[in-house]
């Protein structure tokens, strides 16, 4: 017995299969899409960013750079090691390991450690000592547009970025991009016009610190996606991101270190630190044991390294 079925029903019934495939595809990508929406960041929206960690060739002379010239306090000392900072916050740790080997300048590693201040003219007071003191450590000057910031290396060659921001409201965003720039400061006219006013014991902390990596897609999938920073610039040798709409917590680049393979053991940066408060802090430990991304805990911090070595320490704040 043959069975004639119209051609008009096979073709409501293929049009009904290709409606019915679109409809299961729709509904896989929708659920994908409210998985990510729903998975939690490691980290919160407020963080402060904590001491840098550098191992050091010559800790006295480190430390007439970093005490004596730009002004930092000692927080605490051992014969091999020293911490930084100025009343209140932990800047910089500087570790003695004359052993060690100096970096090659194409490894991946720290590209510099920003230090905020509070006011130009304490900036500029601390300028004063520095191209005094050091004047062949001076590297060069911008106008970001969101901050005024001026380059040096310390003795042992880590970069050192002294900066001040502009009022927030003042920054430019365009389609969730923050708009930034690179104009040349001259610094002996900012001292001049900076150095002498509204002199007060200003706080100054770790604003930001910018990485040398080996890739940006890497460093794109463990910062942004595996920590849950968001990205604030991004283009091909360069990424920035913040928590809470900041200009930039983080900096990462390629410019010398592109296909860099995980660091050995060398002077320069050791780790560096994020700073949260106690339940973030909790449930930065639970996301991180959920999603099965390997991590130490020690007292109050929790330590996990980057694709190419690199300590993130995530601190629980007092």
């Amino acid at each position: 017995m043959t069975i004639n079925i119209p051609k008009n029903t096979l073709k409501i019934g293929f049009f009904l299969l290709i409606l019915l495939g679109i409809s299961l595809f729709a509904l896989i990508i929708t659920n994908m899409m409210s998985a990510q929406q729903a998975k939690k960041s490691v980290l919160p929206d407020h963080i402060q960013m904590g001491k840098v960690t550098l191992r050091v060739q010559n800790l006295e002379e480190m430390k007439k750079f970093y005490a004596d010239t730009l002004g930092f306090k000692t927080h605490s000392s051992t014969e091999a090691s020293v911490i930084l900072g100025d009343g209140t916050h932990e800047i910089m740790e500087l570790k003695e390991t004359p052993q060690l080997p100096k970096p090659s300048v194409r490894e991946a590693g720290l590209y510099h450690t920003a230090i905020l201040f509070d006011s130009r003219a304490t900036l500029a007071q601390i300028l004063v000592k520095v191209v005094t003191n050091y004047p062949a450590l001076f590297q060069g000057t911008a106008d970001h547009k969101v901050s005024e910031a001026f380059y040096f290396a310390d003795p042992e060659g880590n970069g050192v970025e002294l900066y001040f921001d502009k009022p927030k409201e003042s920054w430019e965003w365009e389609d969730g991009r923050i708009v930034m720039g690179s104009e040349y400061i001259n610094p002996l006219e900012y001292i001049e016009t900076y150095e002498n006013t509204d002199i007060v014991e200003d706080a100054i902390k770790v604003g930001h610190v910018h990485l040398k990596v080996g890739n940006i897609a890497d460093a794109r999938s463990f910062y942004v996606d595996t920590l849950g920073f968001e990205l604030t610039a991004d283009m091909p040798t360069a990424l920035f991101m913040s928590k809470n709409k900041y200009h930039h917590h983080l900096g990462m680049n390629v410019w010398e270190s592109n296909g860099a393979d995980v660091r050995k053991q060398t002077l320069g940066l050791e780790k560096f630190e994020i700073l949260v408060g106690t339940e973030d802090f909790e449930q930065a430990k639970k996301i991180l044991s959920s999603e099965k991304v390997e991590y130490a805990e020690k007292e109050g911090r929790i330590e996990l390294k980057d694709p190419w070595g690199t300590v993130v320490a995530i601190v629980e704040k007092n």
